[in-house]
C-alpha cells in the first residue's frame, strides 16, 4: 500500500455583502486651523450589494506543511475586484 504523500481540501465559499446606504460623505476643518477656517467635505458612492466569492485548495503533506492557493473576487454593479494569493505554513 503506498504511503499517502499529500491531502489535497478544496474549498469554495459565496456570500453577499449588504451596506445600509449608497454613498459616504463627511465635513472636516484642518487641524489647528485657526478660527474662520472654512470646513472642506469628501463624499463618495458605494454598491450597496456586492457578491462575494472564494475557491482554492490547500495541500497538506505529512509534515503539516501546508500550500494554499486562494481566488477571491467581489463583484457588483459598478465594481469587479479579483486576487489570486498563494500562502505557506510550516510548523516549528
Amino acid at each position: 500500500m503506498p504511503a499517502i504523500v499529500a491531502v489535497w481540501r478544496p474549498f469554495i465559499r459565496a456570500g453577499l455583502t449588504w451596506q445600509d446606504t449608497s454613498s459616504f460623505a463627511f465635513r472636516r476643518r484642518l487641524p489647528r486651523c485657526p478660527t474662520g477656517c472654512l470646513t472642506f467635505a469628501i463624499s463618495t458612492k458605494v454598491n450597496e450589494v456586492l457578491a462575494d466569492v472564494s475557491t482554492g485548495v490547500d495541500v497538506i503533506n505529512a509534515r503539516n506543511i501546508v500550500m494554499r492557493l486562494q481566488y477571491d473576487g467581489r463583484f457588483a454593479q459598478d465594481l469587479q475586484q479579483n486576487s489570486v494569493s498563494l500562502k505557506g505554513s510550516v510548523p516549528f
